[in-house]
């Protein structure tokens, strides 16, 4: 998908339910609670394995690969008919290769010595990619995915954000719940990115406003007053009007 989006946050927030359902599985069965520590900075390191792995055995720094890969060619994405539109392919076997030089009607590409094996591909990837992009360009983004994965070849469309709330995939497995929102209506929302044999996912409620549950939690778990909370207010302690 085509986003600008700050991927740490939502997947902090994801990782965080899951800390949490374990420390209240352990209350249940231990009757002791306990804190959980969750590092952002950590949980992003963690995304970046590979590198991580890469330097600590070689030594060698990653450095700036855009959407081409160390080892795979052709790996990226290739522009298609319509204006913006992009399908991503990748190629890590030469079964794959083959089955892509068929899609793109050139099974004499197999056997090219400029792209005999994945060294050579690699090699010679811009002058393989220009090759792909011929093919790709008359294609709609879903079209070639379809003949592509018809012939073996891994490969996807580039979503924008209105094809990734009706991609039919996602429609198919539940992904998405309307939720409700007092102030903005039904919308779209994600749930969780697992399915249990058990259970149904999906969000009952959308969450709470700024300070939503203020005098609930304060007065019925703390035991303040109606004076004391007021008091806080007053102080800006709490409240529910957000302060910038």
């Amino acid at each position: 998908m085509l986003t600008n989006l700050v991927y740490p946050d939502p997947v902090v927030g994801i990782l965080s339910f899951g800390a949490l359902m374990t420390a209240l599985r352990s209350r249940l069965k231990t009757g002791k609670g306990c804190l959980v520590d969750l590092s952002q900075r950590e949980v992003t390191t963690m995304l970046l394995g590979e590198s991580i792995l890469d330097f600590s055995v070689t030594g060698r720094i990653a450095g700036t690969m855009e959407n081409l890969h160390r080892d795979m060619s052709p790996h990226g994405v290739y522009p298609c008919l319509e204006e913006d539109t992009w399908v991503a392919i990748a190629v890590a076997s030469e079964e794959e290769w083959r089955g892509l030089c068929l899609v793109l009607n050139k099974p004499e590409l197999s056997s090219d010595s400029r792209f005999c094996d994945s060294e050579s591909r690699h090699s010679n990837r811009n002058e393989l990619d220009k090759i792909i992009a011929l093919w790709t360009r008359k294609q709609d983004h879903y079209q070639a995915m379809h003949r592509l994965q018809d012939h073996g070849v891994p490969s996807a469309p580039v979503l924008n954000g209105t094809e990734v709330i009706t991609d039919p995939h996602l429609e198919s497995r539940g992904f998405w719940d309307v939720v409700n929102h007092p102030e903005i209506g039904p919308y779209k929302q994600v749930t969780t990115p697992w399915l249990l044999s058990k259970s149904r996912r999906g969000i009952p409620e959308p969450a709470p406003d700024l300070g939503e549950h203020n005098h609930q939690i304060l007065s019925e778990l703390l035991g303040l007053s109606d004076s004391e909370i007021a008091d806080l207010i007053t102080n800006g302690i709490t409240g529910d009007i957000p302060t910038a």
